[in-house]
Order: C-alpha cells, then sequence, then structure tokens
C-alpha cells in the first residue's frame, strides 16, 4: 500500500520537459560520447531539480539523432473518413441548395462516387459541412424584386448619392397592420426544465395603422379597421398629413409613398393636384428603402417585449404609447439608416439589401 502511493506522487511530480531540460539531456549525452547511461543521466537530472522517467529520456534522445531536433513530432491524429473529393461535392452541393440535410448529402455522394466508397455516417457527413463553415441558422426573409424593378432601384440610388440627398423635406408614409401579441417569440428556461407554454390567440385581434416621419418629426398615427380604400386614403391624408405639413413644413416637402394601388389611384392623383402635394416617386418593391418599415418593427418588439397587451385596449394603448417616442431626433435615426442601406442597394445591384 505505501509503494503504491510513492508511485502516484511520483508520476504527479513527473512534468512534460520544458526546452531547456530537454537540451540539457542531450547535453549529457553527447558529453559522454553516448556512452552515459540513462540512470545515470536520470540521477544528474533529479540532482538538478528535474523529475524524468527513462523512457521519456530514450524518446528525447531518439527524436534528436532521428531529426537533429528536440521539437515533438507533429502529431498525425486520426486519419480522415471522407476524401478531399467528397469535402468538394459536399461544399459544392450547399451552395448550389443551402437547405439540403445530411441525409440529401448522403444520398448524393453515394450516387456520384458509389456506396461502397460512401462508408460513413450522416453524422459524419454533418461535420463534414461544419468544418467547411456550413451553420443551420433560420432564413431571413426579404421582399421579393423582379428584375426591372432591381434596375429602377439602381437608378434611384445612384440619383440620390449624386445629389448627395440627406431627405431633409421628405415625408416617409405607410400603412401596417399590428396584432395581439404578449410574448417573445424565444425564452430562457433552464437546463432540462420543461418548456413554460405561453397562450397565443388562433385569431388574435388586430389593428391598422397608418403615420408618417421626417427629420421635423412624425405626424400624428391613425389606426382604423377594415379595408383600406382610396377614399379611406384621402381621408386619412386629411386628417393626418394636411396638418403636419402645415405646420412642420410651410416651406413645402415631397411625400414618399409605396406603389400600392390605392396609393397611386386617379382618386389620389386629384386629391394630390387639389391639396399641392409633392409625391416623390420610388421604385416599386423597395421597403429597405422606407425607413418607417424598420419603425413598425421596432413598434411591434415593443408591443410584444414591454408592454404586452393583452386585449385590444390595451393593444392601441401601446401602439400610443410607442408613437408618443417618435421625435424629431429619433425619426432622423431612422431615416439617416438610408445611408447605410443605399450603398448595399448598389452592392447587390439591386436586389434585397438585407436591411
Amino acid at each position: 500500500m505505501h509503494s503504491i502511493t510513492i508511485n502516484v506522487r511520483l508520476k504527479l511530480m513527473v512534468m512534460p520537459l520544458s526546452d531547456f531540460q530537454r537540451r540539457r539531456i542531450i547535453s549529457l549525452w553527447t558529453q559522454s560520447d553516448g556512452k552515459r547511461k540513462l540512470t545515470a543521466i536520470k540521477k544528474l537530472l533529479a540532482l538538478e531539480g528535474t523529475i524524468t522517467t527513462h523512457q521519456t529520456i530514450r524518446n528525447t534522445i531518439t527524436r534528436w539523432q532521428e531529426t537533429g531536433s528536440i521539437k515533438d513530432r507533429p502529431r498525425i491524429g486520426q486519419a480522415k473518413t471522407i476524401s478531399e473529393s467528397h469535402y468538394r461535392l459536399i461544399d459544392e452541393a450547399m451552395a448550389e441548395n443551402d437547405e439540403r440535410t445530411a441525409a440529401d448529402l448522403k444520398k448524393l455522394l453515394s450516387e456520384k462516387f458509389g456506396e461502397e466508397n460512401v462508408t460513413y455516417s450522416e453524422r459524419t457527413i454533418a461535420r463534414a459541412r461544419n468544418e467547411l463553415g456550413w451553420t443551420f441558422t433560420t432564413a431571413k426573409y426579404c421582399q421579393a424584386i423582379r428584375d426591372a424593378n432591381k434596375e429602377k432601384r439602381v437608378l434611384w440610388v445612384n440619383k440620390c448619392l449624386e445629389d448627395e440627398e440627406q431627405f431633409g423635406d421628405v415625408i416617409f408614409t405607410d400603412e401596417c397592420t399590428v396584432q395581439l401579441e404578449c410574448h417573445r417569440r424565444k425564452s430562457f428556461r433552464k437546463k432540462n426544465a420543461p418548456r413554460k407554454l405561453k397562450y397565443r390567440h388562433k385569431h388574435p385581434p388586430k389593428v391598422h395603422v397608418w403615420a408618417g416621419i421626417s427629420k421635423r418629426g412624425a405626424t400624428c398615427l391613425v389606426m382604423f379597421q377594415g379595408i383600406m380604400t382610396a377614399t379611406r386614403y384621402g381621408d386619412i391624408l386629411t386628417a393626418s398629413l394636411i396638418p403636419f405639413v402645415h405646420k412642420a413644413y410651410p416651406d413645402g416637402y415631397r411625400l414618399y409613398q409605396d406603389n400600392d394601388p390605392k396609393h397611386t389611384s386617379r382618386y389620389i392623383q386629384a386629391f394630390f393636384a387639389c391639396n399641392s402635394i409633392t409625391w416623390w416617386k420610388s421604385p416599386a418593391e423597395s421597403p429597405d428603402l422606407n425607413p418607417i418599415e424598420k419603425v413598425w418593427g421596432s413598434m411591434k418588439n415593443f408591443l410584444r417585449e414591454k408592454h404586452k397587451p393583452r386585449n385590444m385596449g390595451e393593444l392601441k394603448e401601446g401602439i400610443r404609447t410607442f408613437w408618443k417616442q417618435m421625435t424629431p431626433k429619433m425619426c432622423s435615426r431612422y431615416i439617416d439608416h438610408l445611408q447605410k442601406v443605399m450603398p448595399d442597394v448598389i452592392a447587390a445591384t439591386g436586389a434585397p439589401s438585407g436591411h
């Protein structure tokens, strides 16, 4: 029992050798022209405070004789199961279709190289895919844009960049549908604890809102139910936009709106002419070029994460509470974000910018 304890203590005392200690072993061995026994070298090292084993001394000398170096040999590790050609096919297949599963990749590899050459598991394929840099994440959706509108987006953005547009006299408008949500889409839970159930309405109550933002502040926010028609849109502009521009933009302004048919109808065009509204035409299918879209996203996050409404009254109250925060400074922050969006639209040649 006593000897076992001593052996355990000796093993604990043996530490990996430093480069200095390895060079000392080689020095002691070469000084005797290789005649000094390992036991003698071990005793001399012990007197100097270096505790090691015969095998370590032998390995150090052998490695120095074979390589001329005291460094460890490169570790080979386990040989890769998947060949380089298989790695290339996995990478090309994922680039072609980023929704492929490990089972899909294994089937593709078997068809290409033969089942007898694909002996590894789907788990091994998944690891190889991770090594190639492919990670599984949720998709980020964007507006579908037709090729004709991509060209128009590039032309519009280039004109803004050439003119060094700062959007100081532009009122960005849009409508949005807000539904009742009182929980974040993700939450924390302790490990091994069951997920907490959070209720959700099968048909949640919802309300439509319309508003505009500019560097001089925000218009009044209008909430309504039912379908937006050209006539109702004219009534909303009369109630919200017209009073705002008389107060904030007596020197003139430009109205930014999307190309929804009710926004471009003959009725609205006549309404614009009667009320001297200058419509600044924008490319279709371009929500990333309207900063109020970001405002709607912030509003929904505020309602979901902070206000947490439980009925229609609380939902409307939360919308009004959020809109009170839309000061000229806050509106300018959203609008100035366009300076980051426009170069990305050019870089994407009119395709979705990712904003």
